[in-house]
C-alpha cells in the first residue's frame, strides 16, 4: 500500500491530467514530486525533505495553469488608467 504523500501526489497528477494541465514535457517535475513524496513518506521527520517536497508541489501546481491576469489585476490596471486619464488599453 502506498503511503499518504505519494497517494496525494498521484491524486493531484490524475486531476491535473484530467484537466489537460500536464504534458509529456512535464515528466521531470512529475517524477521529482513522486520521488520526494516517497522520501517524505519514508522519513517524515526530515524538515529538509519536507521543504524540497513543498517546493516541488508549488512548481507542480503551477504547471499548465494559464498565465492570464486575474480579475484583480485587470481591475487595478483599469483604475490606474482611469486615474491617469488614459482610458485606452495599452497597445490599442
Amino acid at each position: 500500500m502506498r503511503s499518504s504523500q505519494r497517494r496525494a501526489v498521484n491524486e493531484t497528477l490524475a486531476a491535473k491530467r484530467a484537466a489537460g494541465q500536464l504534458e509529456r514535457v512535464d515528466t521531470a517535475i512529475v517524477r521529482a514530486a513522486q520521488g520526494l513524496a516517497d522520501a517524505v513518506d519514508a522519513n517524515p521527520r526530515s524538515p529538509g525533505l519536507w521543504k524540497e517536497y513543498r517546493e516541488a508541489l508549488t512548481v507542480l501546481m503551477a504547471v499548465g495553469k494559464e498565465q492570464a491576469p486575474d480579475g484583480l489585476d485587470v481591475l487595478l490596471a483599469d483604475i490606474g488608467r482611469a486615474a491617469l486619464g488614459n482610458e485606452t488599453t495599452p497597445g490599442t
